[in-house]
């Protein structure tokens, strides 16, 4: 018997999974439209050509004497491609049908039984199907997705060329765990215990909402979130900002753009709700953690690689846009690794007491921003097409929420659109897009502000 590495987010994960009413659900999914006569052979294939080449798609996760283990198990055992011919069906009633049959199947993705990843055909007629994608979150980040798509259609049309795939298991990842674990506890902890624990935090303050007389207090909203109980009240506000202004603003600050969009966000909530210091997370693809020298390809790597950068900022108040979001910026390129050091050093604090207490320094870590990145659809094709179809992936609300607000980014065809989560008995819709009125304000200003430079 075989065991892998897990990480902390997939510990953490298992761990909210155990109050969630559908576990299944917890999942990473798209689907493709498909415009021609599809080899179902090669299809299959396909799939098991990716459960044989990443070992950790065929895991069963468990708990085994008060731990999370991660179980490998034979790939004979492995249950990932299936299809359904629904060409019988009436095309009007085809998508009904397909979403039905996808609901039934994210219950059955269960990561304790080892159902942790499904790519099922859909056949409507001899020239047009669908291929949906769906990976538990649990083995699987939004980059590991698309590296699993791509390897799929690779793989597909290999096989339909007559060429031999090479079928070679990949060990990287169990290699990057492993040399991840030994860095951060010989080089991450003895440099950056330090740095975590003199931080300001009591200077974070709560983000005011519209509600203080009942949720005025940070434990108050800590036990909020932890029941679940404002599952339902999560709504959300979406900006776009032009294509044109987009790429000038990707144009200027290339690499550094999550850092200026973390600290418009920053710069927003600290203007309009009057407060100095939070202590925001955000989402890291977990993918340069490593120095090169360890010669580790992390782009490639398939799994829950993603974890959250702790950044705790402060507003200059230069009372210039400008000025300040660069400031806010500065801090945290400042920050030790990004912010990524917080969460890897905990697990190497040996005395039970000072790993608490290390715990307990983010007094207010309700705020959480996730940068997507370019989400575009340049796969699309004559043969393939990216599709948003109702298959009943939001017919009950994501129970993975554990802040009063996001801030999500992304540039889709040339666009930066950004969507702002509240919970509407926390605060009210005007103050939300507010919020989001101002970071739109500000992004407008840097555009205007790198106009004038270029016409000195």
């Amino acid at each position: 018997m075989q065991y892998l590495p897990l990480t902390g987010a997939q510990q953490w994960l298992m761990g909210e999974l155990l109050r969630y009413k559908r576990p299944g659900w917890v999942c990473l999914e798209f689907m493709v439209k498909t415009k021609q006569v599809m080899n179902e052979f090669a299809m299959k294939e396909a799939a098991w050509y990716l459960v044989a080449r990443y070992e950790n798609l065929r895991v069963k996760i468990y708990h085994k004497d008060g731990e999370w283990v991660q179980e490998l198990f034979p790939l004979t055992e492995s249950n990932i491609y299936g299809r359904y011919d629904l060409s019988q069906e009436k095309p009007d009633e085809q998508p009904a049908k397909m979403r039905e049959i996808c609901m039934k199947e994210r219950d059955w993705l269960l990561p304790g039984r080892g159902n942790v990843i499904r790519i099922v055909y859909f056949k409507f007629s001899e020239k047009e199907g669908r291929i949906w994608f769906c990976v538990h979150h649990v083995v699987s980040d939004f980059v590991s997705m698309l590296i699993l798509s791509g390897d799929f259609i690779t793989a597909y049309n290999t096989i339909l060329q007559g060429r031999e795939l090479k079928r070679q298991a990949v060990t990287d990842y169990r290699r990057w765990m492993y040399i991840l674990q030994g860095y951060a506890r010989d080089v991450l902890f003895p440099a950056q215990y330090e740095y975590w624990i003199s931080l300001p935090w009591e200077k974070a303050k709560l983000l005011p909402g519209d509600y203080p007389e009942q949720y005025g207090r940070a434990e108050v909203v800590d036990e909020a979130l932890r029941s679940k109980r404002w599952l339902s009240a999560y709504k959300t506000c979406h900006q776009e900002l032009s294509q044109q202004d987009t790429l000038k603003l990707l144009g200027r600050y290339g690499l550094e753009f999550e850092g200026i969009l973390i600290a418009v966000f920053f710069m927003a909530m600290s203007t309009h709700r009057k407060v100095d210091c939070l202590d925001i997370a955000a989402s890291h693809a977990g993918r340069n953690l490593l120095p090169a020298d360890y010669e580790i390809n992390e782009n490639r790597l398939i799994g829950y690689i993603a974890l959250v950068r702790v950044l705790l900022l402060t507003n200059p108040g230069y009372g210039n846009t400008t000025r300040d979001v660069h400031h806010v910026a500065e801090q945290i390129k400042n920050i030790p690794g990004g912010g990524t050091g917080y969460s890897m050093v905990v697990d190497y604090i040996k005395q039970d007491g000072l790993r608490q207490s290390y715990r307990n320094l983010r007094k207010n870590p309700q705020i959480f921003f996730n940068y997507l990145g370019a989400t575009n659809r340049q796969g699309n094709n004559e043969e393939y097409e990216i599709v948003n179809e109702d298959i009943g992936q939001n017919l009950y609300p994501p129970e993975i929420k554990d802040s009063i607000f996001e801030c999500s980014a992304a540039v889709n065809q040339g666009k930066l659109s950004i969507t702002l989560t509240y919970i509407e008995t926390y605060m009210k819709e005007s103050t939300t897009t507010g919020i989001l009125q101002l970071m739109a304000s500000m992004l407008q200003t840097l555009v205007s502000e790198q106009e004038k430079e270029k016409a000195i």
